[in-house]
């Protein structure tokens, strides 16, 4: 009997430290705008379940995270800015000096996977020779961004954006690009090598995406 109930005892923590497994890869919420540790962004985006949300709540103040370097995004996941459980105010990311760090605030290389990033501000680096200066989307994935303000990227293609590979899809709404730029004249805010790249309704201006640098445009 005494055998017995230490089994059931042992069988009851195991499925404990199971659920609660579970429960910590689940929906993320940040807590902290610090660039890493528990209740931070590059943590969240760590932790996240395939396909889960990353939610903020962060305090009146508090709103902007500096990244002393980029955040590789490597799956599926929702990532929500409005931050309406903290102060209310969206949320802005950006490297440490918008325009002049030496990284993007993002690497995407989530084959066959989507990720939505809304309601927030981001503000780019300075890759140099390198493509992105903000987002950098790799072969495979889709990408929504909606409700989005991004400037200060730069590189030497996709000041804003870059992407490439035959299946990667880029989709712009309800957002403002602007004040990205290149150092090859080769697409200011998006440069793009992958299969699709959707703008909305655009009002600013004609649309140069592949061969020519563009600087503010408003995309509804």
């Amino acid at each position: 009997m005494k055998q017995f109930t230490h089994f059931r005892l042992a069988l009851i923590v195991a499925f404990l430290f199971f659920f609660s497994s579970l429960a910590q890869a689940a929906d993320q919420v940040v807590t902290t705008n610090a660039n890493s540790g528990a209740g931070s962004l590059s943590q969240a985006i760590t932790d996240v379940t395939d396909g889960g949300s990353i939610t903020f709540n962060l305090s009146a103040g508090n709103e902007t995270i500096t990244i002393a370097s980029g955040i590789a995004i490597t799956k599926a996941m929702t990532i929500n800015g409005d931050n309406t459980s903290g102060s209310g105010v969206a949320v802005t990311v950006k490297v440490t000096t918008p325009g002049t760090s030496a990284w993007r605030l993002l690497t995407i290389t989530a084959s066959g996977s989507t990720i939505n990033i809304q309601n927030m501000t981001m503000l780019g680096g300075n890759t140099g020779g390198d493509y992105g200066g903000v987002i950098r989307i790799n072969s495979g994935a889709t990408v929504n961004l909606s409700s989005i303000t991004m400037s200060n990227g730069k590189s030497n293609y996709g000041g804003g954006v870059f992407l490439t590979g035959a299946t990667t899809n880029l989709i712009v709404t309800n957002s403002t690009l602007s004040n990205n730029s290149t150092t090859s004249m080769h697409g200011g805010w998006v440069y793009n090598e992958g299969s699709y790249v959707e703008y909305g309704s655009m009002r600013g201006g004609d649309i140069q995406c592949h061969r020519w640098s563009t600087f503010g445009y408003q995309l509804l």
